[in-house]
């Protein structure tokens, strides 16, 4: 508990470390390009070969520094969490779209997301939904699931949340459109990792937004393939009473209008109230224990 509140500060106050992390990661393209050849079975073997070897060095290491003592141990996980959360740079990025739309500088907006997305902007009338979408994206896979699975794989120090980053960067590196077949278990095994921080974190937005619309909006995609991400979004749909997807809201709710502005302030004022019931969770359940 202490590491992951000790990570999510230094986040706060240092949370521009993403192109070091990149460069981290580049020998997973070097790992595609040594082992690809157009198979399922070369994919899934580049992908244990990338995330082993990562997952059993630092639990190995977690388990040396804790004998030789509890600050040590506690520095490594922090410092491993501090590598893998991401929280502080998108809500930033999403604050300052939001405040250039207010302020109406639509160029500036613009110039905004393709700075925070590196993607060419989207139209300007969708350009606040769009801003929710990839922000509550992005909370997911760099701060919530790490989280999760820091819980899920506790016995393991903080071996679960860099397997789950090294699991969402080898996604989003490997993608169908350039690897092919090869890319087939990294995407599936991105979808089974975000299974549960995914209903966890609409289980969140449930609690702490509008809970009746919330659990709508749950129900309205439970029933679709691959739903991880349209799950989160029709719960935070439903928990702001905003349509970030077509069928998130009741037929009967006709006060949900188009994305403005002020609806991304609320999507980080939601993340926060999620985040704060989270550690609370968290807090209540290490000192329980």
């Amino acid at each position: 508990m202490l590491a992951l509140l000790a990570a999510l500060l230094l986040d706060q106050y240092r949370p521009e470390r993403h192109i070091g992390l990149q460069k981290l990661l580049r020998p997973l393209q070097m790992l595609a390009w040594q082992l690809n050849a157009g198979r399922h079975e070369h994919g899934r073997l580049a992908w244990l070969a990338a995330v082993i070897p990562a997952f059993l060095t630092t639990w190995l290491i977690s388990l040396f520094l804790h004998r030789l003592g509890s600050v040590p141990g506690w520095l490594w996980q922090a410092a491993i969490l501090y590598l893998c959360l991401s929280f502080k740079r998108h809500t930033s990025a999403a604050q300052k779209i939001a405040s250039a739309l207010s302020n109406q500088q639509p160029d500036r907006a613009a110039n905004l997301w393709f700075a925070w997305q590196g993607t060419p902007p989207p139209a300007s009338e969708d350009l606040p939904r769009q801003t929710i979408i990839a922000l509550l994206t992005a909370s997911l896979r760099e701060t919530f699931g790490v989280i999760v699975w820091t819980i899920v794989l506790f016995p393991f120090g903080p071996a679960g949340a860099l397997v789950y980053r090294l699991t969402q960067a080898i996604a989003e590196h490997w993608v169908p459109d350039t690897h092919g077949e090869f890319s087939r278990f990294a995407q599936a095994a991105q979808r089974w990792m975000d299974w549960l921080p995914a209903r966890a974190l609409a289980l969140g937005f449930a609690v702490a937004g509008n809970f009746e619309n919330a659990v709508y909006g749950w129900r309205s995609q439970a029933l679709h393939q691959d739903n991880n991400l349209a799950i989160l979004l029709a719960s935070a749909s439903g928990a702001l009473d905003l349509r970030l997807l077509p069928d998130a809201l009741p037929d009967d709710n006709d006060t949900a209008e188009p994305a403005s502005w002020r609806d991304i302030a609320s999507a980080i004022s939601l993340l926060w109230r999620t985040l704060a019931i989270w550690l609370l969770l968290i807090g209540l359940a290490s000192f329980g224990g």
